[in-house]
């Protein structure tokens, strides 16, 4: 092909300036965590919306926040942890150059979402689901439960329990903040239990697809996954069936009545999650473009969601 064609990629030092830029900024983004607290609030967002409910905008900041403080702790924000180093070495060391700034501008944002969270009334209900939630995130990170046989350990040490923990702490904000603080707009779209069951099943997937990815840095840490014990043919398995249930789920609530505000947007997330586990399946892909793409279903959902309303 001629090198003066419009097809010939640009590979002039500018543009190889541009994009190392643009890739050092999005993995700054994806480290930080927010990009998780992004779709953190668009999870928030299709929940609500598919419930037939709205909520304030300080409830989407509030789930941001909190998704924000969870994931920062868990990659390092006062302690990185030693399979980290292994995993995720770009991350590793940018939490640990990044501390400090992290850690003021976390702060600060919460000092602010607060302020306007207690600026008006809440149920009783929420102050119980925020403790519920609170308590849930504090034994995930920190190794608070005790062991007589070793150094105390956190939920996410438990290898079967892990994956399980943080879809229904996901859930349980998601669809708990619609249900208590939400202002009922219509209907619901579906059953809620078929909603709840769709997001569940998306949301294992999506943990146990991260936990994937990290499998050598894992094993070499001697942390114990529900990944670590898969084999690839396992794992292609496991997933297969899932986005099998997921697609049958969408089926069944298109029989009960669900319409193109059900439809769509779970097509259009099954498909996004789809095409981010077959990211996970070689070992040489990026470790921000995997973990971005795993995520991005979240941020699928929530515009379908919204260009249809």
């Amino acid at each position: 092909m001629p090198a003066d064609t419009p097809d010939t990629p640009d590979r002039s030092p500018r543009a190889g300036w541009i994009g190392r830029w643009a890739g050092a900024g999005w993995s700054g983004f994806y480290f930080s965590s927010f990009y998780m607290s992004v779709t953190a609030a668009a999870f928030v967002f299709v929940a609500a919306r598919w419930l037939g409910r709205t909520l304030e905008p300080r409830w989407y900041c509030g789930a941001a926040v909190g998704c924000a403080w969870v994931y920062l702790v868990d990659a390092g924000l006062f302690r990185v942890p030693a399979e980290d180093f292994v995993n995720a070495p770009r991350r590793a060391a940018f939490m640990a150059r990044s501390r400090w700034p992290l850690l003021i501008g976390a702060g600060a944002a919460t000092a602010g979402v607060m302020m306007r969270v207690l600026s008006m009334p809440m149920h009783r209900a929420t102050w119980m689901l925020l403790g519920a939630l609170t308590v849930i995130a504090g034994l995930y990170v920190m190794p608070i439960i005790p062991r007589r046989d070793g150094p105390a350990k956190r939920l996410k040490d438990f290898a079967t329990v892990k994956p399980i923990v943080i879809s229904i702490a996901w859930l349980a904000g998601a669809m708990g903040l619609a249900v208590t603080e939400g202002v009922t707009r219509h209907d619901e779209v579906v059953h809620e239990w078929l909603i709840g069951a769709l997001l569940m099943t998306l949301l294992l997937a999506d943990s146990i697809a991260l936990d994937w990815a990290d499998r050598p840095g894992d094993a070499g840490a001697d942390v114990h996954t529900l990944a670590t014990r898969l084999t690839p043919r396992g794992y292609d398995r496991l997933m297969l069936a899932c986005i099998a249930l997921q697609i049958a789920l969408t089926l069944i609530g298109l029989a009960l009545g669900g319409g193109p505000l059900w439809l769509l947007p779970a097509l259009i997330m099954i498909a996004t999650h789809g095409w981010s586990l077959y990211l996970t399946r070689s070992p040489r892909r990026d470790r921000v473009l995997v973990g971005s793409a795993i995520a991005a279903w979240r941020i699928a959902g929530a515009m379908a969601v919204w260009l249809m309303w």
